[in-house]
């Protein structure tokens, strides 16, 4: 068991992935995909993590588990259930289905055994084949019933429409009947690590897809059995790279935990992969029912050293000012961009931006060369197409798989909170506490950070930033 001082941990070099959130006696306990075995670390804060040994090992080439893979734990009467997936490619060759859902125990939380008995297969009368993963159970305390909901497939015949997330029940967490689909949209080839939650007077259904983009969905209903609304301006927690998400509650908070994509060389113009680095955010639940995620406090205040903040030479065209330690740019019909501080590769960067009404972007420039300007990334908010959007100078001439972009409802004062939380390789930016964008810059790790403003006028005040 090891402690490791590490915002977004990762095993083995960015590789993990699912992480599988459990809230116990003060601690988030987090299960993870770790190679073909199951990981294990805890967290107060999501600042400091300790690392624990493998909670379970895969088995041989002929056993069900060969691979283990997404599932859920639940506490019934003082122990632990693990549901997992077993996933074994061999099975294809006998004509067997690959997946399987699998059964651990636990009293403490590390040490797990494996239930050589229990075996929980998919129903090929209702599901279609070698579909059968990511178990979530959760206690239905109305219907006193636990309920199962797995990643699987109808028998759809529309190409890529098949994806469902199945439902077995049981009583004891032994004995699971395997029912009708839970959600069956017709819409996604796959519903991957799915999670059903009530929150308020509200249920909540999340999953993950890669029918187009890799993304981490929810839906809202007034039942646990539904039907699923879908949110009309925003269904999403964060963009592209933030996937397999799973929320913990520790009884009065909520976050949510997934996987900040990696690529399999350190460069920006290659696709992501699968696996990553734990990103979490804590989620907020506004008035209607949608949800929306912030910056985690913890996390925030470990940040408290304050760079120095000095203007140096606008670069564009357009006219700069500076009046006390407020900034302002009048760029109508151009693009102006000043530096006003470094930074290192760990740091939050945090300011209010307003603008004047009808400007096409204003936003942060970070980790850029001024005066030059070859290098820089930076975060648009553009009021009047309702998004902020990620960009950088290495996009410019280059094949682009995906827009890295997240949707956002104008201020009606103009005012729009910014705050950038970068570290290593990843930079997540959130705007009013409500959006947040997680992405990689793998090429630009160090540099100046700035203020601009494009076709309109700009103005940021309570501009920060805070270093380790």
């Amino acid at each position: 068991m090891a402690d490791r001082f590490h915002y977004f941990y990762s095993y083995c070099d960015g590789i993990t992935g699912d992480f599988m959130p459990f809230y116990h006696d003060g601690e988030f306990h987090i299960f993870h995909i770790a190679w073909k075995d199951w990981g294990h670390i805890s967290t107060k804060d999501f600042v400091t993590f300790k690392e624990y040994e493998r909670a379970v090992v895969h088995g041989e080439p002929e056993d069900p588990d060969w691979d283990c893979f997404t599932g859920s734990v639940i506490e019934k009467d003082g122990v632990f259930h693990m549901f997992y997936c077993g996933h074994n490619d061999n099975n294809v060759k006998l004509g067997l289905p690959w997946e399987v859902m699998l059964h651990a125990t636990s009293t403490d939380l590390t040490h797990w055994e494996k239930d050589k008995d229990f075996r929980l297969p998919c129903d090929l009368t209702k599901y279609a084949p070698n579909g059968w993963r990511d178990g979530f159970v959760v206690y239905d305390e109305a219907a006193k019933i636990y309920k199962m909901l797995i990643t699987s497939a109808t028998k759809n015949p529309i190409h890529k429409r098949w994806g469902c997330i199945a439902l077995a029940t049981s009583k004891d967490l032994l004995k699971w009947k395997v029912e009708e689909p839970l959600y069956a949209p017709g819409i996604f080839d796959a519903h991957e690590c799915p999670e059903m939650f009530k929150w308020g007077d509200k249920w909540y259904l999340v999953f993950s897809t890669f029918t187009r983009w890799w993304e981490t969905h929810y839906r809202i209903s007034d039942s646990p059995e539904g039907p699923w609304e879908t949110p009309k301006f925003d269904d999403l927690f964060d963009g592209r790279a933030f996937y397999a998400a799973k929320t913990v509650s520790d009884g009065n908070r909520r976050f949510i935990v997934g996987w900040t994509a990696a690529k399999a060389e350190p460069k920006d113009d290659i696709k992501y992969g699968w696996g990553g680095n734990l990103t979490a955010h804590e989620i907020i639940r506004d008035k209607d029912g949608t949800l929306k995620v912030k910056m985690i406090p913890e996390i925030d205040a470990t940040f408290t050293k304050r760079k120095k903040v000095k203007a140096g030479d606008p670069v564009g065209e357009g006219n700069f000012e500076q009046r006390g330690r407020k900034f302002f740019i009048d760029a109508s019909h151009s693009y102006l961009s000043v530096p006003l501080s470094k930074s290192g590769d760990a740091c939050v960067i945090e300011g209010k931006i307003k603008m004047e009404k009808g400007t096409g972007a204003a936003g942060i420039i970070y980790r850029a060369n001024y005066p030059k300007y070859d290098k820089w990334c930076a975060l648009r908010i553009e009021p009047e197409k309702q998004r902020i959007y990620f960009d950088r100078s290495n996009k410019f001439f280059n094949d682009q798989f995906y827009d890295e972009t997240r949707p956002l409802h104008p201020s009606k004062n103009g005012v729009y909170t910014v705050k950038i939380f970068c570290y290593g390789t990843i930079c997540v930016m959130y705007v009013n506490d409500r959006v947040a964008l997680s992405v990689r810059n793998y090429e630009y790790l160090d540099g100046q950070i700035g203020f601009f403003c494009e076709e309109g006028k700009a103005e940021l005040s309570g501009f920060k930033v805070r270093t380790l």
